[in-house]
């Protein structure tokens, strides 16, 4: 290239630049230049839904003088406060203005009212630019802030909207004219029990929360705006933070509405009828009770009978009858007093001597009361399957009278529970235990037989007690006995089965004995001795193998083995006596 070319091509290149270079970075024939390094904003809210809006813009100046800054929008109608702060980095203040509009002429008035549906998004905005007055000249190079304020309605500008049962508060920043890194968004509301959080809680934002005695402090961070991005904050609130905002468009929508009267009548009639077969169901199974309840329990309340009988169905019936229409506080009151009235406890008996009595031999087990409480237990079973099916099909045809059911259903379960876990249930567990053990005897060719106490003045035994004889018993062995033995636990007691054998003093059946164990208690007789084995776990199938070692241990082998002579011997005489005659 000719060196005389090069100047001009040099020229050619520095007016394209000026030409391609952007307005607003030429000013009277000089290179300007700023950026906008960080935007900060600061939210106060009020109780009544107002707030005080505080953003500070942090910006670099590299050549100038700049006279005026655009600072992205805000929304068409709010004018900013008359003052504002432009500082230097280094504290020192400047003077300057904020005007709305493409000039400073176009102030306006609080005119606009946005639509009823319009959200925060949505809501118009103008510019807004700050006007620097000192220095005249406008900003050299170097580093500035900028703090812009004004007052805000949030309800007014659709910022603060109800969802659900919290509030949620939206602002959308102004847009970053290049993008910067960390931009902030502080929200201060009044204290409240629920603390304010991030409306989505998938988002990237970083949140930090200040928990002070009058005011929630919530900072959310965002590591970086892009260019030209507006983003819009939203956090939810509660309600109780903002007691004076009462705007309608606040308030909770109202329940859905009830289905008339007419149409859950015949709802409202079934559960009448099955509660009135309830009470029913109660008044003859008090009537039963009346009858059949012993000496171990007691009514819980000290009244007539008559009023267990017939007053407690009636409270079942008028319990059932306000719940069905409407008035469930009540009829949950009438329930609670029936169920007292049928509520039993359980006498503390003392353990006393017992008097004279004699033992005899019975003909069979007294099954009635295991028989009793087997079927007590299998309608308490029977009643609870057909209330939770009765619940399940309330539920889809009544929906909140379906509670009627279950609470119908409670009033009988004292006496339930009583029949079936009553306070005799060890008697039963005896009777239980022998019947079994005597069932399993017979498969070691051992022959049971049942025993029992009759105290004097009373027909039925105060004890009972399995009796196990040998075949061939040892000289001085009186009996084998199965006893059970009641040993108490966290929930009751249990019948837990013992072996007694009774021999005589200095027989061979106590000198037999004595090789298991030396220990004897005193038996019924004068020179009789007791000794009481427990079987290995304490379980049937130990009990009847101890029984069988024990009758073979006991048994008498002298008289057995003089038994099978004799036996042989009728048989050869019988043979003989056959032949003969076979041979006459």
């Amino acid at each position: 290239m000719p060196s005389w070319s090069r100047p001009f091509v040099v020229a050619l290149v520095l007016s394209l630049g000026a030409l391609l270079a952007p307005a607003s970075a030429r000013a009277e024939g000089k290179w300007l230049e700023w950026h906008e390094t960080s935007s900060d904003m600061k939210l106060t809210v009020a109780e009544d839904g107002t707030a005080q809006v505080e953003r500070l813009v942090k910006l670099r100046v590299v050549a100038g003088p700049i006279r005026s800054l655009d600072l992205g929008t805000i929304d068409r109608g709010i004018v900013p406060a008359p003052t504002m702060d432009l500082t230097t980095e280094a504290g020192d203040s400047l003077g300057g203005h904020v005007e709305v509009g493409q000039t400073s002429a176009t102030q306006k008035g609080v005119d606009f009212a946005p639509a009823m549906d319009a959200k925060a998004t949505d809501i118009p905005e103008e510019p807004m630019r700050v006007v620097v007055d000192q220095p005249e000249k406008g900003l050299r190079r170097g580093s500035y802030r900028v703090t812009i304020r004004y007052a805000i309605d949030l309800v007014g500008t659709h910022r603060l909207s109800r969802d659900k049962s919290l509030f949620r508060l939206a602002f959308k920043s102004s847009p970053a004219p290049e993008g910067h890194d960390a931009s902030r968004f502080a929200f201060e509301l009044p204290a409240a029990p629920t603390e304010p959080h991030l409306a989505e809680l998938g988002s990237t934002v970083v949140t930090n929360l200040e928990r002070l005695p009058t005011i929630d402090r919530l900072t959310l961070t965002r590591a970086h705006v892009g260019k030209s991005e507006a983003v819009t904050w939203e956090i939810k609130v509660d309600p109780r933070a903002l007691p004076k905002a009462t705007s309608p468009e606040l308030r909770p929508p109202p329940p859905p509405p009830v289905k008339g009267g007419e149409e859950r009548s015949p709802v409202k009639l079934a559960l009448f009828a099955a509660a009135a077969a309830c009470a029913l169901f109660v008044g003859v199974l008090a009537n039963r009770r009346e009858r059949t309840s012993g000496e171990h329990t007691r009514p819980l309340i000290p009244v007539p009978a008559f009023v267990r009988l017939y007053v407690a169905p009636l409270f079942v019936l008028g319990g059932a009858l306000l719940a069905c229409f409407e008035q469930p506080a009540a009829g949950t009151c009438l329930f609670a007093l029936a169920t007292l009235l049928l509520s039993e406890r359980a006498v503390r008996t003392t353990s006393k001597a017992r008097g004279p009595g004699k033992w005899v031999t019975l003909p069979h087990l007294p099954q009635s009361r295991a028989r009793s409480v087997r079927g007590s237990r299998m309608l308490l079973g029977v009643y609870l399957a057909v209330v939770a099916l009765g619940y399940a099909a309330a539920e889809r045809v009544a929906g909140g009278l379906a509670l009627t059911v279950p609470l119908t259903a409670l009033v009988p379960m004292p006496m339930l529970l009583s029949a079936a876990f009553r306070a005799d249930a060890f008697d039963v567990q005896v009777e239980e235990l022998l019947a079994k053990v005597a069932a399993r005897i017979p498969a070691y060719g051992l022959t049971p037989s049942l025993s029992g106490r009759i105290p004097e003045g009373r027909d039925t035994p105060d004890e009972l007690r399995l009796g196990v004889e040998p075949t061939e018993p040892m000289p001085g062995l009186l009996a084998i006995e199965v006893a059970v033995a009641k040993y108490p636990h966290l929930t009751g007691v249990s019948a837990l089965p013992e072996v007694w054998v009774r021999v005589m003093e200095g027989t061979h059946a106590h000198a037999k004995l004595q090789q298991r164990s030396a220990a004897f208690l005193p038996g019924r007789r004068p020179g009789e001795r007791v000794q009481r084995l427990v079987p290995d776990g304490l379980s049937l199938d130990s009990t009847v193998r101890l029984l069988s070692s024990l009758t073979t241990h006991l048994k008498d082998h002298r008289r057995a083995e003089s038994r099978v002579k004799n036996e042989r011997r009728v048989e050869r005489r019988d043979a003989a006596v056959a032949a003969t005659c076979s041979a006459t």
